[in-house]
């Protein structure tokens, strides 16, 4: 999108996207200095007005995925802790089972 509007290299898109979405804001606010040469932020009208609602739609996309990964860690997480109780019990019956047998 920034690449279209603002004229944009692939790179300098790429950049701004993760800048914005991940909200680091290095602090590229278009002040020119001596060691800042690209400093990459919308420039046109039209550029600053699309940075409002991409940056709440991806910081918010972003969130959402986010959330997506943690909840299948925690499921994986509880299966298996689910699947590791199963089989103590199953080795304690077996256990149980032999001491039994033994006894006889």
């Amino acid at each position: 999108m920034f690449y279209g509007v603002e004229k944009f290299t692939f790179s300098e898109s790429v950049y701004f996207v993760d800048v914005t979405v991940t909200t680091v804001g290095f602090g590229d606010n278009g002040i020119s200095n001596s060691s800042v040469t690209n400093v990459v932020v919308p420039h046109t009208n039209l550029g600053r007005a699309l940075v409002m609602p991409y940056a709440i739609i991806g910081i918010i996309s972003l969130g959402l995925v986010i959330s997506s990964i943690r909840t299948v860690v925690v499921e994986r997480a509880h299966v298996r802790k689910k699947l590791v109780n199963m089989m103590i019990k199953r080795h304690q019956r077996r256990l149980h089972n032999l001491k039994r047998h033994a006894q006889r």
